[in-house]
């Protein structure tokens, strides 16, 4: 098992039985409330966390009044000892704190876990233990956990191309950023810009996509929607998803991006970092096709097409205006 996942996952599920407690007790603060959407919106993890355990509390308020509990970890009996200005709420805590206990993975209960990266310039194909198959970009990196009810991949940075084995018993659902996105099979791919923001484009099937404050979309085939950080998700558009995709065959398509986009992608593949001289050239929209495999054609090219000066140190990739390059 990654112990970084387990106890990242171990911290979600503490926070999220915290802040069920907290919004149950009816007298919340706004303060409160904004603090618990900064951190839903903190993590996809924490989106899910909170959700497996209002589902729990849901299902334990269906027992009868004399079903027996587990007893409670230290943890719990250290909760109790919280402030009385809830009585009932000390109680939910201990319950809660339980349930959250069975959320955690136990010995033996992963099936797959594990995380893969790629380096600048390498893309990596690799197909998991349900057969499905992904399509990793350079400089990205993932987490896969496959349990008996659940298949999740977590996208940290860079982008990742699905092609989704079907299995109605398990959700195959991909956490990127502030974005959940849940499908059953299908082929699409999901990228995790430095900034925050998350673009999910559909080649084949449908993908339910949902923000951690709970807005969701459903994409169809050649369609795409993005999340960006304090905007939220935005709505679906229609797009050609072959060209979207089309670094898996080695080619970039830009269609009116705006340039420092394309120098991200640059830098999946630069080994020296390229960068903006002037921070307000990040707008200028792109249009045009080249090739990965040649970093200074692709470079040039970009340059003469936006009639921008190229200098190259040991340190840097520098585009500046001008008309020059060299």
């Amino acid at each position: 098992m990654n112990t970084t996942i387990d106890a990242r996952r171990r911290k979600a599920v503490e926070d999220a039985s915290h802040w069920h407690v907290t919004l149950q007790a009816g007298d919340v603060s706004d303060d409160q409330l904004q603090e618990w959407a900064r951190w839903m919106e903190a993590s996809p993890e924490h989106a899910k966390a909170f959700d497996d355990i209002a589902l729990l509390w849901e299902a334990a308020g269906a027992l009868p009044d004399d079903a027996a509990l587990p007893p409670p970890p230290a943890a719990a009996r250290e909760r109790v000892r919280a402030p009385r200005r809830w009585p009932w709420a000390l109680a939910a805590m201990l319950a809660l704190t339980v349930a959250a206990h069975l959320l955690l993975p136990g010995p033996g209960d992963e099936r797959d876990a594990r995380t893969l990266a790629t380096a600048i310039g390498e893309r990596r194909e690799l197909t998991l233990d349900d057969g499905s198959r992904l399509e990793l970009d350079a400089a990205t990196e993932i987490a896969v956990r496959y349990d008996a009810r659940r298949r999740e991949v977590v996208l940290s940075r860079g982008r990742v191309f699905f092609d989704v084995a079907r299995d109605p018993d398990r959700p195959f659902v991909v956490q990127a950023g502030g974005t959940s996105s849940q499908v059953l099979g299908t082929r699409f791919a999901v990228g995790l810009r430095r900034d925050g923001s998350v673009a999910v484009t559909v080649g084949e099937g449908r993908v339910r996509v949902a923000s951690a404050a709970g807005l969701q979309q459903e994409l169809g085939r050649d369609q795409q929607v993005e999340y960006r950080p304090g905007h939220g998700l935005g709505a679906p558009r229609e797009t050609n998803a072959n060209l979207a995709t089309a670094w898996r065959s080695g080619t970039v398509v830009y269609q009116s991006e705006p340039l420092d986009r394309v120098i991200d992608d640059l830098n999946r593949y630069s080994h020296l970092p390229v960068r903006l001289e002037d921070p307000s050239l990040a707008a200028v929209e792109v249009t045009g096709l080249w090739r990965l495999a040649n970093i200074d054609a692709w470079i040039d090219g970009l340059a003469a097409s936006l009639q921008l000066q190229v200098r190259r140190t040991p340190e840097a990739i520098v585009l500046a205006r001008g008309r020059r390059s060299g």
